[in-house]
């Protein structure tokens, strides 16, 4: 047994993980050191020195009876706490369970229902049960201490008048409610009726059937304004037409605003200006109400937002009309550029047209007003009413047969009568000057011409306005929408020249035509072998034809009224005569005079020859220009070259 291998019975020690990690040893310092603070470096090595010199084992062995004390002392305060915990628990365990018990006897006594009776006999303490019988508790419902009678009438008394107070202040309350709900109606609908009685559509919302709304759009039908007189159609595009009503809001005091919805961004207005290389030179007027009549209505009353809402509504919409026709227009010299349209004017000149917000009217200061953009900007507005009117007929009228196309929406026609207007104003004052000025030289030279201008033959005006069988405002619009047409009369000395201009866009014009009529006195005249008619397109061809036949008329006026007188070249207006010189020898002696007409100037040309000796003599000239020039006139002039035989 001496060879035998000793064995250990004992389990192999293990290394506690825990007791080795930062936070166990951290714990261990905090219970022996207390804490890190109280740890310095001169306490440890006052602790180091004591335990060289054997003195810390005195200190070692007193701690561990402090610390054992201080165990002690900690365990007796936890039991004791404990010992109090328990015992506070079991009184309160003992005083709920009588509690429960005492009810559930009541109920297991007293109970009608079987279940209630059962469960509360559940809930009974098992030595409570056993101890008292089932029923012997019992309960019973006292009636209350009775009042005296005078106390029972003082309180009824007490609760009545409080109850009548109460009645009364809320009568009260009703009452100026009521007062100040029925003043705000009563404006309210006496507001809605001073707009019904203008003549303005009051209806119910489409979409808010308890809500008036008021309907200042197009809608079909024709509009009249009674209280100002102004008749305006109602045939609007969809876009504009879904905006031409708004819904009449009341707020607490009973007054009437304009709700337009979401749509609405601020009022706007049509603005016509006339620039000159750029510059602006004129502006229509830039009112915010349609008439000098609607100036009297009060600024933000109902009735003035009515008339904003309308006007700007109409104002978006002859805009939009305009920029479609616009774009058809542009071979006229039409553009768009941004968010305006160019038109030509003359020959400097230009107008504009945009859509501007009623603010920035204010903000641009009153500019200087012409009758020129004014008169257009009321001619666009009657224009795009007029286009309704002529819509609305045409939607009266029966339809055409179906098919699968569907019918376009038509182009106005705003923007055309406007041009052709415009450009046959400036056409009649370019021939007006001329035939002025033609007139006014041949004066000078004693030779009468008589001129006569209708600028309005192309204007049906019915004679009487009032007969029911015509409308003189469909009438009317319709002559002014017409191509314009004027007509000038010149009398010759010989014949009448009568010129027609007729201005047309259409094809295959594209412009002012001049049509010219030639009348001969008589057929013998020279002008009558000229051509009766002639049509031309431009104002310079127009100003070379007058001058060529007033040159032929010339000539023949000389060659009628002064005998001996013949006709070289009637176009160039070259005329000679033949006679005898006097002399001994008999020679004969002609003498040529030339008639040269210009639109400012008169110029008479002549030169003598001698036939036998082919000599000629120096070229004599006179001109007569506007009020300057020889005294003498033309015949006098002739004739005297003739008589003296061809000296000057």
């Amino acid at each position: 047994m001496a060879d035998a291998i000793p064995l250990s019975l004992r389990a192999l020690s293990k290394v506690d993980p825990n007791k080795t990690s930062l936070p166990f040893l951290i714990s261990c310092i905090n219970n022996q050191r207390g804490s890190f603070r109280n740890i310095t470096e001169e306490s440890l090595e006052e602790e180091i020195r004591l335990e060289e010199n054997g003195q810390l084992k005195s200190l070692e062995e007193e701690s561990p009876a402090e610390d054992t004390q201080d165990v002690k002392s900690r365990q007796e305060e936890l039991t004791g706490a404990r010992q109090e915990m328990l015992t506070q628990i079991q009184q309160a365990y003992y005083e709920s369970t009588g509690a429960l018990s005492l009810i559930s006897i009541l109920l297991a006594g007293n109970s009608t229902q079987a279940g209630i009776s059962q469960q509360a006999l559940s809930t009974i303490d098992p030595y409570i049960k056993e101890t008292l019988p089932n029923g012997v508790l019992g309960v019973d419902k006292i009636q209350a201490p009775q009042k005296s009678e005078t106390e029972s009438q003082t309180v009824e008394l007490g609760w009545k008048t409080q109850s009548l107070k109460s009645a009364a202040d809320s009568l009260l309350n009703s009452a100026t409610r009521l007062e100040k709900e029925l003043e705000a109606e009563t404006r309210y609908w006496d507001q809605v009726l001073k707009i019904k009685e203008q003549g303005w559509s009051v209806t119910r919302l489409p979409r808010e059937k308890h809500t008036l709304g008021v309907r200042f759009g197009f809608a079909e039908g024709v509009y009249i304004n009674v209280s100002h007189s102004i008749y305006l159609p109602a045939l609007a595009h969809a876009d504009f037409r879904d905006r031409g009503m708004a819904a009449l809001r009341r707020d607490d005091d009973g007054n009437i605003s304009l709700d337009r919805g979401l749509k609405f961004a601020g009022d706007r207005k049509l603005r016509v200006r006339i620039l000159q290389h750029g510059t602006i030179i004129s502006c229509s007027r830039l009112s915010t109400l349609a008439t000098d009549a609607e100036e009297a209505i009060e600024d933000d009353s109902i009735e003035e937002q009515i008339l904003q809402a309308r006007n700007s509504l109409f104002d978006e919409e002859l805009y939009a009309e305009l920029h479609r026709e616009a774009r058809n227009l542009t071979n006229q010299g039409v553009n768009c550029i941004g968010d305006s349209i160019q038109l030509p004017y003359e020959s400097d000149k230009s107008i504009q047209i945009d859509l501007i917000d009623i603010d920035d009217i204010a903000s641009e200061g009153p500019g200087k007003e012409d009758w020129i953009p004014t008169g257009i900007d009321i001619a666009l507005h009657v224009l795009l009413s007029h286009a309704h009117r002529q819509n609305l007929r045409r939607r009266s009228a029966p339809p055409p047969p179906l098919n699968e196309g569907k019918r376009p929406r038509p182009i106005y026609q705003i923007l055309k009568p406007i041009i052709e207007h415009l450009r046959h104003r400036t056409n009649i004052q370019s021939c007006t000057n001329f035939l002025t000025d033609l007139t006014k030289t041949l004066a000078t030279a004693d030779l009468t011409l008589t001129l006569q201008q209708d600028t309005t033959s192309s204007w049906n005006i019915p004679a009487n306005l009032t007969s029911p069988q015509t409308n003189p405002t469909e009438t009317l619009l319709q002559s002014l929408t017409a191509p314009p047409q004027s007509t000038f009369t010149l009398s010759l000395p010989s014949s009448t020249l009568t010129l027609t201009l007729l201005t047309n866009l259409f094809p295959p014009s594209y412009g002012t035509t001049y049509h010219s009529t030639l009348s001969p006195s008589t057929p013998e005249t020279l002008t009558a072998k000229l051509p009766p008619t002639t049509s031309l397109t431009s104002a310079s061809d127009l100003e070379a034809h007058i001058i060529h036949i007033l040159t032929v008329d010339l000539v023949d006026h000389i060659r009628s009224s002064l005998p001996g007188w013949s006709v070289e070249d009637q176009h160039t207006g070259v005329l000679s005569r033949t006679f005898e010189n006097g002399s001994d020898e008999g020679g004969m002696e002609s003498v040529t005079v030339r008639v040269i007409v210009e639109a400012r100037r008169l110029v008479l040309e002549w030169m003598d020859h001698v036939e036998e000796e082919g000599k000629k003599r120096a070229k004599q000239r006179v001109v007569w220009e506007q009020g300057i020039g020889d005294p003498k006139g033309l015949l006098d002039i002739v004739g005297g070259i003739g008589a003296r035989g061809g000296e000057n």
